[in-house]
C-alpha cells in the first residue's frame, strides 16, 4: 500500500505524477484520492501539525518535510490509529500552496484506511477546513465535459434529497447504478435533489474509448480511478481550487468592527412543498446538536428563526436569521467581532449538508 506516496521524494516527483499518469499504475493498483482545504492565512502546515500533535487524542502521527520553497511545501505523514493492542497505519502527502493558502491532501490508501485519514483531516480544523463540494459544482464539472463534446455515463450516483423528503424515505439518499448522465441531470430537476456522490465515466465524442473514470463526493473526496490524470487535474482539481479561492474572497475578513458590519446571505431557491412555519422548524433542527456549535436561540418560530452561534473550537461568533420569502428561503449570517473564515465555512458546510444548498452573497439591506 501507499506505494505512490512512498515514491515521492521531491516536488519533481510530485509534479511528475501529475504529468505522466501511466507511472501511477506501474507503482500501485490503488486509486488516487484527494481532499482540498481552506487554510487560514499567517499559519503554516508545519505549525498546524506541531499544534495538533501535542493534543492527546486516539490518533497519532509522524511527519517529515520533503521539500519547501517560498511558494510551496510538501510533507509526508504516517498516521497511527489504535484499537486496543492493534495499530493501523496510513500514509499521505500534504501539499501546501503558500501563495493561495490552499492545501491538497493526496493518498492511495484503500477505503478502510481512508477512514483513518478522514478522522485525521477533521483534526486540522479550525486552522484548515475541508472543502465541501456542492452538488452545483459537480454539475458544472459534468456540463463542462459535455460542452466540450465528451460522452459521459455514471456507474453510480447517490441522490441526496432535501431534509423533508429524507424524513419520509429514511436516509434521504437513493443509490442508482449505470445511468446516462442525461437522466442524472433530469432527475435532479424532477426530484429537487442533489448529487451526493457520483462515479463518472468520460469517453471520447464517439463514446468508444474511455479516457477518464473519476469519483466526486459532496464530502470533499475526489478519486482518480483511471485514465488521463492531466484531464482530471485540469477539469476537476483546478475547478475545485477555483471554488475555494472564490469562497475565500467572500468569507475572509468578515469580523465586524466599530465602523462596519459585514453580513452575508444565502438564498435557497428551490420551492419546498411544506408550510413556511415547518420549513423554519426543520432548518432549526438541521443545525442543532452539533459539538462544533453552541446555539443561543433568541426566536424560534413563525415567521423567522434567530440565534447567536458560537464555534466551540475557535470562539468565532455570528448571529443568524432564517426566514421565508416569496422566492423561497433566506439565511442571513451576521459575523460579530471574532468570526474566522474557516468557522463561517464550517457553518455553511453544515447548512448545505443537513438542510440544503444555496448561494452565498453579500447582504445588502434594502
Amino acid at each position: 500500500m501507499a506505494q505512490i506516496i512512498r515514491s515521492i521524494k521531491s516536488f519533481k516527483d510530485f509534479f511528475y505524477i501529475q504529468e505522466n499518469y501511466k507511472r501511477i499504475y506501474k507503482l500501485s493498483n490503488q486509486e488516487l484520492k484527494f481532499y482540498l482545504f481552506n487554510l487560514e492565512k499567517n499559519i503554516t502546515i508545519k505549525e498546524i501539525l506541531e499544534v495538533i500533535k501535542e493534543t492527546k487524542f486516539w490518533l497519532d502521527f509522524d511527519f517529515n518535510l520533503i521539500e519547501e520553497n517560498k511558494s510551496n511545501a510538501l510533507f509526508y505523514l504516517k498516521i497511527f490509529e489504535f484499537f486496543g493492542d492493534k495499530k493501523e497505519e496510513s500514509e499521505l502527502l500534504l501539499f501546501h500552496d503558500k501563495e493561495n493558502s490552499n492545501v491538497l491532501l493526496l493518498t492511495d490508501e484503500n477505503t478502510r484506511k481512508l477512514k483513518i485519514i478522514e478522522n485525521f483531516s477533521n483534526k486540522l480544523f479550525p486552522y484548515a477546513n475541508k472543502k465541501f463540494i456542492k452538488s452545483k459544482e459537480i454539475i458544472e464539472i459534468i456540463q463542462s465535459f459535455l460542452e466540450e463534446g465528451y460522452y459521459l455515463t455514471a456507474s453510480m450516483v447517490s441522490f441526496k434529497k432535501w431534509w423533508e423528503k429524507a424524513k419520509r424515505s429514511g436516509t434521504g439518499v437513493d443509490y442508482v447504478r449505470d445511468i446516462p448522465i442525461k437522466e442524472v441531470l433530469e432527475r435532479l430537476v424532477k426530484d429537487k435533489s442533489f448529487i451526493n456522490s457520483i462515479i463518472i465515466n468520460i469517453f471520447d465524442s464517439k463514446g468508444e474509448n474511455r479516457i477518464l473514470r473519476t469519483y466526486l463526493s459532496r464530502k470533499g473526496l475526489l478519486k482518480f480511478k483511471d485514465g488521463y490524470f492531466r484531464l482530471f487535474r485540469d477539469k476537476i482539481l483546478n475547478k475545485i481550487i477555483l471554488e475555494i479561492d472564490s469562497e475565500k474572497k467572500i468569507l475572509s475578513n468578515r469580523s465586524r468592527n466599530e465602523k462596519e458590519i459585514k453580513p452575508l446571505k444565502v438564498i435557497f431557491k428551490r420551492a419546498l412543498d411544506l408550510p413556511p412555519k415547518e420549513i423554519t422548524k426543520q432548518f432549526a433542527k438541521s443545525i442543532s446538536h452539533y459539538r462544533e456549535l453552541s446555539l443561543a436561540i433568541i426566536h424560534n418560530g413563525n415567521p423567522y428563526f434567530y440565534a447567536s452561534v458560537t464555534n466551540n473550537f475557535d470562539g468565532s461568533v455570528f448571529d443568524i436569521l432564517f426566514q421565508n420569502t416569496n422566492c423561497g428561503s433566506e439565511l442571513v449570517v451576521i459575523p460579530q467581532y471574532s468570526a474566522s473564515m474557516n468557522s463561517l465555512s464550517k457553518f455553511f458546510t453544515l447548512v448545505y449538508s443537513q438542510f440544503g444548498e444555496g448561494q452565498i452573497s453579500e447582504y445588502n439591506e434594502t
